[in-house]
């Protein structure tokens, strides 16, 4: 009897036991879910360091709290720049995170020229297009010697913008046609070190839709206008083939 006693002590004594190790592993799951999802909300540099704390209102991009139908050239320059902008050289402040501002920046004719410390700067143009979007066009010039320009175009409203291949805008046949003939009486008439560098240059507009042409030659940067762009709210086609080797005045 005594045994059968001690047995049965035995076996509550070890359920016990089971139970409260269940229990205390329960609640250190739950912990631990609850760990995880915290860390989810946490911004990542706050997880990776806990003596970083970062001032969200500062870091808040003015394009972010306009809708997307509203936005205007400043909002799609912040957005691509992925930083706020000054409104002048002046008023930046590379300590609290303004490192470009604008050195132009019209917000009716759609156009801003931003820079910063940086040798070069960025132009950005918005075209209102027939099926509601925007078309965005950026410009971004590194010198140094010689200057290389770079354009990347989007389609899209607002932050919902994506990239849009200058395929389905330009007549691309037609002019690196034009450019290729334009090359041949330009570097004839004005001979130039590495002729064999060219590229096509989009002068953005700040007044009107259509866009001028140009070719780039060389590192002497001999630069000759070559065409002008029309534009119909859905794509540019060839306004005008200009035959001219000579660069503008002034340019």
């Amino acid at each position: 009897m005594i045994k059968r006693i001690l047995k049965l002590l035995s076996i509550c004594l070890v359920g016990g036991l089971f139970l409260y190790s269940c229990s205390e592993e329960a609640t250190s799951n739950t912990d631990d879910v609850e760990s995880e999802n915290l860390l989810e909300t946490l911004p990542e540099s706050v997880v990776e360091n806990d003596d970083i704390v970062q001032e969200f209102d500062n870091q808040m991009l003015e394009s972010e709290s306009i809708p997307n139908a509203d936005w205007q050239i400043n909002n799609y320059a912040n957005h691509l720049i992925g930083e706020n902008i000054a409104s002048s050289a002046e008023t930046a402040d590379n300590d609290n995170g303004n490192y470009w501002y604008y050195q132009t920046l019209d917000v009716k004719g759609g156009f801003a020229s931003v820079t910063g410390a940086v040798e070069g700067w960025k132009e950005f143009v918005v075209w209102r297009m027939a099926d509601g979007d925007d078309l965005v066009g950026e410009m971004t010039v590194g010198c140094g010697p010689a200057c290389d320009y770079q354009y990347t175009f989007y389609k899209g409203r607002g932050a919902e913008i994506e990239e849009y291949s200058e395929d389905e805008l330009f007549p691309m046949d037609e002019l690196n046609r034009h450019k290729t003939e334009m090359i041949t009486k330009i570097i004839a008439k004005y001979p130039v070190d590495y002729p064999e560098d060219s590229q096509l240059i989009y002068n953005f507009p700040q007044k009107g839709t259509g866009m001028r042409v140009d070719v780039n030659i060389g590192a002497d940067e001999i630069q000759v206008p070559i065409a002008q762009l029309a534009w119909d709210k859905s794509l540019f086609y060839i306004d005008e083939f200009f035959h001219s080797p000579d660069p503008l005045l002034g340019e």
